[in-house]
């Protein structure tokens, strides 16, 4: 009978250790998935990497690298429009228009030099840069612009680009109709 006794104890506690063992904590906690994406006013570049590889500033840049950004899950909701824009050496290619809101644009450097884009208000003083982004050749990046409906030039900052060869371009932003009425 003891025998017996001692051996449904042992075998007690060995389930036990193997439930113990196998309840599936591998001893990670669980992570929420990071996510990499900027959004709007958010740090792209940490102090001290090159803010020239994809990294976008907005007017407010003292440097440190500070973004229009990529979409994120936060304003993926509120995404008015999207431009692809490409930049070939000495030429901006991009649709013309876009509905006002919060507008991304995915930009992807085709050329052999470095180039990059900045928003300024077509009627306002070359000062007042709403984003800028530059990006290195075969390089892409984002920058994420919340833009009221009216003129825009769009531009490539890096050297004589823009002043020697002509690469800017002009975006409308649109009134989006309200459908409530």
């Amino acid at each position: 009978m003891l025998r017996q006794f001692i051996l449904l104890f042992g075998a007690t506690i060995l389930a036990t250790a193997f439930l113990a063992a196998c309840n599936g904590d591998d001893g990670v906690d669980d992570l929420a998935p990071v996510d990499d994406t900027v959004g709007l006013d958010d740090e792209a570049t940490p102090e001290g990497e090159d803010p020239d590889q994809g990294a976008a500033r907005t007017d407010d840049d003292d440097g440190a690298g500070q973004t229009g950004g990529s979409a994120s899950d936060d304003t993926g909701d509120l995404l008015s429009d999207q431009l692809d824009v490409v930049l070939v050496d000495h030429e901006i290619e991009m649709d013309s228009t876009a509905d006002e809101g919060i507008v991304l644009f995915a930009v992807s450097n085709e050329g052999d030099e470095e180039h990059g884009i900045e928003v300024t208000y077509a009627d306002g003083d070359e000062g007042d840069i709403l984003g800028t982004i530059d990006v290195a050749p075969g390089e892409e990046g984002q920058l994420e612009l919340e833009l009221e409906a009216g003129e825009y030039v769009v531009y490539c900052p890096v050297g004589d680009h823009r002043e020697e060869h002509g690469m800017e371009t002009t975006l409308t932003v649109e009134p989006v109709e309200d459908d409530d009425e």
